[in-house]
């Protein structure tokens, strides 16, 4: 059945395209938003969706995680499962505490290249060989059938901060102006960009930043028409194509073995851009990098969290500070709000202070009109964000990614200290287009890494003449192993930890990254590469201004499940302690040495079983669950039927590993449903008109029950050699 969907969808795009091609031929003038709708009720499946308002659900990633290593031997540790598997208390405290596999690939022909390039974006299309169903679908009863490639490696683009009307009058702007006779760059070259620095800026006290300092306004107001006034010209036109709000991206890359080439000419094939919108952002990146300033913000200090708020995402935050507080975290966290409409005094006034957590306004930090002007929408709300939190050393969160340890001792940690900026790896390598480098003034230089391997000597893994001959380097290569470019892998941007002032100009640079992504930055940063968005334009900026970051070696893992198209999903991307993942590269480079003072001149480089191998679930520690599918929106839950299969029998939403790290977090977020929306009845904006009756009668009894018993027989069934099996438990 699933196949045969498959190809009524790609039957289905193929008469698309041959209407189109009609329409063309012809000269009709038919508008994008009138093309879209005449074929979005024969393209798009009429489906149970999880996100409110017509955004799309947030689905998860394709393909299996490179690291896995589900048939490693594991000794199971001593540990104490019993505070948070007692039955469900509705009078729960959550109080804030007291202060005190091989080696690289050899050269071959670039018409050879594996072809990871998917068409769609509806996250149902054919799957690599290998990686579809590890469950036998024959057999209803066996178990649920496990989608490796789920949506939301093609869905992630779709942010639910997005403003379908000012995408639209952004696409209109873009279409009106006359681009036919405009030569690149020539609007801005003979302007004076410089950002004059008030003297008083550097005595901005935090206080005064916050309540809307005169000062920090007008700066960031002169930064924001930098950036605004060298938006680019000739936007990319296969970005203009929306759906729901929606950027429609057609080709999906997915590349995820560490073995694929990836050289600068493969980079070079997956997208066209035009000479005139790369000769445009070209004079104007440079505009913009040579007038951001260089100076380090005083009214930045102290340490806390991040989390982008409004609308339902202040009760999503809400649910992060409550899990924060229970592991014991004491930082103060900021929600920022991103406009006056989404102020909730209550929340804001009332809620939030209980628990050392405080609302901040864009429109307080920001001139509100140029805000609007501008149109701000989607990511460019977590580059706003970053800047108008008050922090120095900020923990930036989504609203979903839900903590499973306490992260406050990455803030004191020598890791952090050293580095200055933490971040974590997403499934998939980098795609990122050559014209970018060329972009940005960056001259790609020779070999200096392996993947992620920074200390191993590049002799041991290059190919014949790669450091005499120009064609063999930019042939046989990987792109992103060369000076200059920006590491693999590629990053997931749910969670980052960033000292502010060291990184200011990189954060300054990755707005303006931001601000001109969806036509232009984003598509060059990953080209149609799963998760296309802003999760690149911080380790872009980072990189242009050669600072140190540090991103975690072990990558993701996926949890599951929940039941969408009749098909069983991932909900959560699980991420990891950078602590101890600092502790096992070192043992990793260690163990590279010894094997090479042991080996001598036969020493062959094997990415896989010297660095990959290094890092597994069993020597790792679990940080954050990104719980991206189901969120936790209790009334969408409910009613869309969320925590039950296609028999409505019950299940796990977040898998059932949780003794990993001694705690049930699926079984204390339903526990803070019931306190907050049942028992006290929290006075939430998103609230208003949801069916609290049904939420709060036998439903959310039965779910607490049932996260008992199933958590109590998970617990007494529970084999720590068996993560991944584990990731999948339901019930």
């Amino acid at each position: 059945m699933l196949l045969i969907n498959r190809r009524i969808k790609l039957l289905l795009f193929a008469i698309l395209g041959l209407l189109l091609l009609t329409l063309i031929v012809s000269k009709q003038s038919v508008t994008l938003s009138q093309s879209l709708e005449n074929v979005q009720s024969i393209i798009t499946p009429q489906t149970n969706n999880f996100a409110e308002d017509g955004d799309q659900a947030y689905n998860t990633h394709d393909g299996d995680t490179v690291n896995h290593n589900s048939d490693q031997e594991v000794k199971t540790p001593q540990s104490n499962h019993g505070s948070d598997q007692s039955s469900h208390d509705p009078s729960l405290e959550v109080k804030l505490p007291s202060e005190g596999n091989t080696a690289p690939a050899p050269a071959h022909d670039p018409k050879n290249a594996p072809a990871k390039i998917y068409s769609g974006h509806h996250g149902d299309e054919e799957e690599e060989e290998g990686k579809g169903s590890t469950e036998d679908s024959s057999n209803e009863h066996s178990g649920p059938q496990v989608i490796q490639d789920s949506s939301y490696a093609q869905t992630e683009s779709e942010n639910d901060f997005v403003d379908e009307e000012k995408v639209k009058e952004i696409i209109e702007e873009y279409i009106e102006e006359d681009t036919e006779t405009k030569s690149p760059g020539e609007e801005v070259l003979d302007k004076d960009w410089t950002i004059n620095i008030n003297e008083k800026l550097s005595q901005v006290t935090t206080a005064q930043f916050l309540k809307g300092s005169q000062v920090t306004k007008s700066f960031f107001t002169q930064l924001l028409h930098l950036i605004y006034g060298n938006r680019l010209s000739f936007p990319l036109e296969e970005r203009m194509r929306m759906e729901n709000g929606k950027t429609v991206i057609d080709n999906i890359l997915f590349y995820t073995e560490n073995n694929e080439r990836l050289s600068e000419s493969d980079c070079g094939k997956f997208m066209n851009f035009p000479d005139n919108f790369i000769e445009d952002l070209t004079i104007k990146h440079k505009i913009v990098v040579d007038n951001i300033p260089d100076i380090e913000p005083n009214f930045y200090s102290g340490s806390g969290y991040v989390i982008v708020g409004g609308g339902k995402y202040s009760w999503f935050a809400f649910l992060v500070i409550q899990t924060l507080r229970k592991l014991g975290s004491f930082l103060t966290v900021e929600v920022i709000i991103p406009s006056a409409e989404d102020y909730e005094a209550h929340f804001c006034e009332k809620i939030l202070p209980k628990y050392d957590a405080r609302c901040v306004k864009l429109h307080d930090v920001f001139d509100a009109k140029l805000l609007d002007d501008i149109k701000v929408t989607g990511y460019q709300y977590k580059s706003l964000a970053l800047l108008a939190s008050s922090f120095e050393n900020a923990f930036l969160l989504d609203s979903d990614n839900y903590p499973v340890v306490n992260p406050d001792s990455l803030f004191i940690s020598e890791l952090y200290d050293e580095y200055t900026m933490i971040t974590w790896p997403d499934y998939w390598r980098r795609t990122t287009s050559p014209k970018f480098y060329e972009v940005r003034g960056t001259k790609l230089g020779k070999r200096v890494r392996h993947l992620n391997d920074f200390m191993t000597d590049p002799k041991y893994f290059k190919v014949d003449n790669e450091d005499e001959d120009e064609e063999v380097l930019k042939n046989e290569v990987p792109m992103h192993d060369r000076e200059g470019s920006i590491p693999e892998w590629t990053t997931e941007s749910g969670e980052m930890l960033i000292n502010k002032k060291i990184h200011f100009k990189a954060l300054l640079l990755a707005l303006y990254y931001n601000l001109d992504g969806q036509f232009g930055y984003y598509p060059l940063l990953s080209q149609g590469g799963a998760g296309e968005g802003d999760k690149e334009t911080f380790v872009a900026a980072s990189n242009f201004y050669n600072l140190k970051y540090y991103q975690v070696n072990k990558m993701p893992d996926r949890a599951y499940g929940f039941y969408k198209y009749g098909m069983f999903f991932d909900t959560s991307i699980i991420q990891y302690n950078p602590l101890k993942d600092y502790e096992n590269l070192k043992k990793a480079y260690e163990g590279i040495k010894e094997k090479i003072e042991q080996d001598g001149d036969s020493f062959n480089y094997d990415y896989t079983s010297l660095f990959t191998d290094s890092f597994r679930i069993d020597n790792s520690q679990p940080m954050f669950y990104h719980v991206h599918e189901t969120k936790m929106d209790p009334f969408a839950l409910c009613a869309d039927k969320g925590t039950v299969d296609l028999d409505d029998k019950k299940l796990r939403n977040l898998g059932g590993d949780f003794p990993r790290v001694d705690f049930d977090l699926e079984k204390f977020l339903w526990q803070m449903i019931e306190r907050y929306v049942c028992v006290e009845n929290l006075d939430f904006a998103y609230f208003s008109g949801k069916d609290k009756d049904t939420v709060c009668g036998d439903f959310i009894t039965d779910q607490l029950k049932f996260l008992d018993e199933s958590g109590y027989q998970l617990l007494k069934h529970y084999i720590e050699s068996e993560p991944f099996d584990n990731l999948k438990r339901i019930n």
